[in-house]
């Protein structure tokens, strides 16, 4: 008992990002199905936990390591519901980019530009949130006003095809967010892991 909840307690401690202790699933779940996955990681750490907690010299070890369970637990949840749990080249360092801008509380860094079509511009993005640096993204932009139905036509069949659990949605990008500029309208994304 005392080699499993030091084990549990060092485990825990030992967990940089959410990820670390819950797991990386390889595809890209719905956001119901990593939660559900989530809450059953969870439940079994916190179930490990609890003896310690009736025990007095293993009391402060396992409240401290329950208090990070809880906190790593509202991080990876936060995470699933931005999408972003799992994805590769989140919580790298921050780039060094000269152009940005903001859709509500995101703010986009635009790097490079990238190989386009006729109907749209293409450039890596990389996204921060509340001074945090969360990963690389697609900026894709209308090359004219004319182009705009096109990108918002793509916005809504992303948005559609997101709201069900398909088998597919590993091979789905994830919209962040849609924005306009000189009446062309944009969108970010997170390109699947695929």
């Amino acid at each position: 008992m005392q080699q499993d909840l030091e084990s549990v307690c060092q485990q825990i401690s030992d967990a940089y990002r959410p990820e670390d202790l819950f797991g990386v699933e390889e595809v890209l779940l719905p956001p119901e199905t990593m939660c559900e996955f989530l809450e059953r990681r969870y439940t079994t750490f916190k179930a490990l936990l609890n003896p310690g907690l009736e025990e007095l010299e293993f009391r402060e070890l396992a409240q401290e390591a329950l208090e990070k369970l809880e906190q790593l637990r509202e991080e990876a949840r936060q995470k699933i519901g931005r999408f972003h749990y799992g994805m590769i080249g989140f919580d790298l360092p921050r780039p060094a980019v000269k152009k940005a801008f903001s859709v509500a509380h995101n703010r986009y860094l635009v790097g490079p530009r990238l190989d386009g079509t006729d109907q749209f511009d293409r450039f890596q993005g990389f996204l921060e949130r509340d001074g945090q640096y969360l990963g690389e993204v697609e900026i894709r932009l209308a090359s004219n006003a004319s182009e705009n139905p096109l990108l918002l036509r793509e916005a809504r069949a992303i948005d559609l095809l997101h709201q069900s659990a398909v088998p597919q949605w590993k091979h789905l990008p994830c919209l962040l967010d849609r924005f306009e500029t000189d009446q062309r309208v944009g969108l970010t994304t997170v390109l699947s892991t695929d």
